[in-house]
């Protein structure tokens, strides 16, 4: 990850693919992750119970980590996960012994495991499940542990009393907290916030060790946490990261952010974060990244290397100055398919009656935010509605001819949310695609006119006869390249975009559209179209993965029929209403993110088999309910050697 180059908000995280800690460092339960010596201790318990604790100093090096000599632990046996702290240049590690108590080995710097001193702490209580650490700015250290016998929930509060050796200063029992997992404790200052999941909600409280004052138990009804949540707090401003396995048969890991002021909001790690144990630890690498470890359902130990980051700048953050001669063709945008339909406006068409939200809707954000969530490239289709020009969502150019459709955003509000992103954002580049005019209800010239004069010429690129492929990102830095379908009007710097085989055009987009509801028919053929592609593409050709599961013919119709309105045939709708019922048919929101679920780690499968490379690799990763998410592997990606001259 780079450094650097954080503000004081970082937003957002981005996660680089997990590597393991090594062949041979297997555990069945959470790792334990701490600072030490200018390199970083990852600590372990062997599979199955009562067995050896193991740890590992790694140097962080490239892309993965350089990794020195594994120890184990001297008398260190348990059947539980262990954890870490660095206190005072000494490494604690502690652990549950066979009695139930917790023991605990200190390593002084410079020093080897074998000469390390240990203790048990004289606890009132007997533990289980585990135990997590956390170091305050007095000194002190906070256990967060899981009673036996129980589901109670102990913080334990340690002094150190030099030389490593620890005393227990507080024994307290959360009251009224149950939890048949172990808590989470992270501080802030000298306040411990303390986490843990009960029937599958993330529950938390903060506990002040100075005045001995508790806040209100908070319950986020929206999370689905198996086990207790790790929380992350080195990205400033207040902002915390939680992150959790989903509950269920699910191996996911989910994160959000509290503190943020758009409110919570839980996204899905991609598939190839598949996680075997309950839970992940941190531990901050410098101001600006941080590195995550976990179990992994092989029993293997992942290490990953994250770094918080603001989406509304990311292409400034991660492609400048690196990668400033680079060309749109080198690199890898996030896209949003049909992105002014977030909402509908008005609905239209022949049977406009069976038109909704459910199969008309492609997004979930409007382009004002889809831009602050990372959104480059932006596919709009526009037409007349009440005089005034609207995005639209429609089998054809013009909404009369259409079966049924729908408008969407003003297409004034979403030019006016670009022209304001990029006077607070320079070096943010926006690619607007515009595609399906209907020329009977106005011009494609009066279209081209109103788009200008609405972004202002001063934000247009103009490519002039310079090729895609030649033009620099700092060139386009802080501009938008506008493309029309077929059409160019150079004297306002739009170009003409094809989606052919082969075409002259400035730009063509290179795609495969499944048109499907069916995840395998969609995989399929976007397997099919990369490997038509893998001796290379032409200067113009734009690769852009297209990945929408869509209704198809009268489903969009039959899978959204609760949402008739009063003007349809009753007898109709019972009819359709029945079919919905049967098939369990979705809303084009539901498929996308049933799709959407999928398609970073089937993109790093088609790299790893060599399905996609160098010559062939995508452009443009182009969906429905485009958000922070795709931006996160859009970045992922461009850091890769794919994407690396």
């Amino acid at each position: 990850m780079q450094t650097g180059f954080l503000q004081e908000i970082k937003a957002h995280i981005v996660l680089g693919r997990p590597v393991p800690l090594s062949a041979d460092a297997l555990t069945d339960k959470v790792p334990a992750l701490s600072a030490f010596e200018e390199q970083y201790a990852v600590s372990w318990k062997e599979p199955g119970e009562h067995q050896a604790l193991k740890t590992v100093l790694m140097t962080v090096g490239g892309a993965g980590a350089a990794r020195l000599e594994t120890e184990r632990i001297p008398g260190a046996i348990s059947s539980f996960g262990p954890a870490s702290v660095t206190a005072r240049e000494r490494l604690f590690v502690f652990w549950i012994n066979k009695e139930g108590y917790i023991a605990y080995a200190c390593r002084a710097s410079g020093k080897p495991w074998s000469a390390a001193c240990t203790g048990v702490l004289a606890t009132k209580a007997r533990f289980n499940a585990g135990i997590t650490a956390v170091v305050l700015d007095n000194g002190h250290i906070a256990l967060g542990c899981h009673k036996s016998g129980s589901n109670k929930m102990i913080l334990l509060l340690l002094q150190d009393k030099g030389a490593g050796m620890l005393a227990l200063s507080k024994e307290i029992s959360l009251k009224m907290a149950r939890s048949l997992s172990y808590p989470y404790v992270s501080a802030d200052g000298n306040i411990v916030r303390i986490s843990w999941s009960r029937m599958d909600m993330v529950h938390h409280t903060t506990y002040d060790t100075e005045t001995g004052e508790w806040t209100a138990y908070i319950a986020w009804s929206d999370t689905e946490a198996k086990g207790s949540p790790a929380v992350y707090t080195g990205l400033g401003m207040g902002r915390e990261l939680w992150v959790w396995n989903r509950s269920g048969t699910s191996d996911r890991i989910q994160y959000m952010f509290s503190g943020n002021e758009e409110g919570r909001r839980i996204t899905d790690l991609p598939s190839f974060f598949a996680i075997g144990a309950a839970s992940v630890s941190f531990c901050r690498q410098d101001h600006d990244n941080f590195i995550m470890a976990y179990t992994d359902k092989e029993q293997k130990i992942q290490i990953s290397y994250g770094s918080g980051y603001d989406p509304a700048s990311w292409m400034e953050h991660f492609l400048f100055p690196a990668k400033a001669e680079y060309t749109l063709k080198d690199i890898v945008l996030p896209g949003a398919h049909d992105a002014g339909m977030s909402f509908l406006t008005a609905r239209g068409g022949k049977s406009g009656y069976t038109i909704n939200e459910c199969n008309t809707l492609t997004q979930v954000i409007p382009v004002s935010r889809q831009l602050a969530a990372g959104i480059r490239m932006f596919d709009l289709r526009i037409d007349l509605y009440r005089g005034n020009l609207y995005t639209k969502h429609a089998p054809s150019d013009c909404m009369e001819d259409a079966v049924g459709g729908g408008w969407g955003e003003p297409l004034k509000q979403v030019l006016e949310s670009v022209k304001r992103f990029l006077d607070n954002h320079n070096r943010e580049i926006v690619l607007l695609s515009f595609a399906h005019f209907c020329e009977r209800h106005m011009s494609l010239e009066e279209q081209a006119r109103f788009i200008v004069n609405t972004l202002g010429m001063e934000k247009v690129y103009f490519p002039g006869d310079r090729r895609l492929a030649d033009i620099p990102l700092k060139e386009l830095a802080g501009k938008v390249l506008i493309t029309f379908e077929e059409h160019a009007f150079p004297q306002w710097g739009i170009v003409s975009n094809t989606m052919t085989d082969r075409s002259d055009a400035f730009l063509n987009y290179s795609r495969a559209y499944a048109a499907t509801n069916n995840m395998d028919t969609l995989l399929a053929r976007e397997q099919r179209f990369f490997e038509r592609l893998q001796n290379g593409v032409d200067d113009n050709d734009y690769i852009r993965l297209d990945w929408q599961l869509t209704q198809i013919g009268q489903e969009a119709a039959l899978s959204c029929s609760q949402f008739q309105s009063e003007k349809s045939n009753p007898f109709l709708d019972g009819a359709l209403l029945l079919t919905n019922v049967v098939a369990k048919n979705k809303s084009i929101i539901d498929l996308a993110r049933i799709g959407n679920r999928l398609l970073p780690g089937q993109i790093d499968q088609w790299i790893r088999k060599g399905v996609i490379n160098k010559r062939n690799k995508p452009n443009i990763l182009y969906v429905d309910v485009a958000d922070t998410w795709i931006t996160d592997f859009c970045i992922d990606l461009n850091e890769s050697a794919l994407y690396t001259k």
